[in-house]
């Protein structure tokens, strides 16, 4: 039976520009795309913008009509919790998410949710001068609506390189999101095209960090997209990682992205035809507290808790090296691939997933 590569899609965020970008796209390549999950039968499906804060559910939807989401739920919740900083040590700062392990002299912070920030309000509810402004701005988003259910991050502020400030103290750094797909890029763009005429410029320094950040968290993900950023002394580091199922394609060229998006998903669809794999299940789950990505950082000791973080860079020659160690650490957790099943094999298999997870099927 063959999958369809499907793309799930909620138009109402999407502009015009993007809109009509990958619908384009999706003719040339022969992909579905459908605001519903409803007739999306025997499909394997890349969201744009249209699971969260439900990916779980989404997924499960899907599964009951023989269709999967590239990523299963659990490997975007590794993302979403930011299981990557471990893999990245080194090229990331680190954060802790229990306040009883964040050292006193480590300032100053930058304080977030796992996966969405206030930075648009930088100077009030995101950065973190002194220990006092960290537990005021901690206590914040831990209040807030939508952030607060997220695990709140604080991370060592480290200066980079500012082309522009903004409302609030917003500092417009030279950062650009690289959109990658089973470890290919697809396409980068600057950051901030949407909030600034400044632009910036992605050295092959930070292209090559980017390329191997994309290596390193194979096969635990497969569409990650990362933002690196240039340091204020030059170097690049990594600032975050986040899934494409729900990532915004800042300062990308569209038309460009999303062809190589329609064509790397219509190649999947017909290698799980042939029977061959596309989806990693084997991936790491992250603990709720404690901290991550804390180890020697490239280009010298570490030095976590005194303030001076430093992160270096991957040479462009690097790029193809394993590393040092890999991204598959801790207790892994198998989750049976979903691939054109009958709706019987379908619903045991998402049962079998959600059971691993504590979730007893209540219908």
């Amino acid at each position: 039976m063959s999958l369809i590569p499907t793309v799930l899609v909620r138009s109402a965020l999407l502009d015009e520009e993007e809109w009509q970008a990958l619908n384009a796209a999706a003719v040339r390549h022969g992909v579905r795309v459908t605001e519903t999950v409803v007739g999306a039968t025997n499909a394997l499906v890349l969201s744009r913008l249209a699971t969260a804060p439900h990916y779980r559910e989404v997924s499960r939807d899907l599964a009951l009509q023989g269709s999967r989401l590239i990523h299963s739920p659990a490997q975007y919740e590794w993302i979403a919790t930011m299981g990557y900083l471990d893999p990245l040590a080194g090229m990331t700062p680190p954060a802790w998410f229990s306040l009883q392990e964040i050292p006193r002299d480590s300032g100053p912070w930058v304080v977030k949710g796992a996966s969405t920030s206030r930075k648009l309000r930088w100077n009030e509810e995101m950065y973190a001068p002194t220990w006092d402004d960290m537990l005021r701005i901690r206590t914040l988003l831990e209040r807030d609506s939508y952030i607060g259910e997220q695990q709140i991050a604080v991370r060592p502020f480290v200066p980079l390189r500012v082309l522009e400030t903004g409302l609030f103290g917003l500092p417009f750094s030279n950062e650009h999101r690289c959109v990658f797909w089973g470890g290919e890029l697809l396409g980068h763009g600057f950051y901030w095209t949407d909030m600034t005429e400044v632009t910036g410029t992605l050295a092959p320094e930070g292209l090559a960090l980017a390329r191997q950040a994309a290596k390193l968290m194979l096969p635990t993900v497969r569409v990650p997209v990362i933002d690196v950023a240039e340091q204020a002394d030059g170097r690049w580091m990594v600032v975050e990682v986040n899934d494409l199922h729900q990532s915004g394609l800042s300062g990308l060229d569209l038309p460009a992205v999303y062809d190589q998006i329609c064509g790397a998903l219509a190649r999947d669809a017909a290698e799980a035809d042939e029977g061959k794999t596309t989806e990693d299940t084997t991936f790491v789950v992250r603990p709720k507290t404690g901290s991550r990505g804390v180890a020697p950082l490239m280009g010298g000791p570490s030095h976590v808790g005194t303030g001076n973080v430093v992160v270096g860079n991957i040479a462009p020659e690097s790029v193809g090296s394993d590393g040092d160690g890999g991204p598959m650490t801790g207790n892994h957790i198998d989750v049976p691939p979903i691939r054109g099943r009958q709706h019987v094999e379908a619903e045991q298999s998402v049962s079998a997933e959600l059971k691993r997870f504590g979730v007893e099927r209540c219908c």
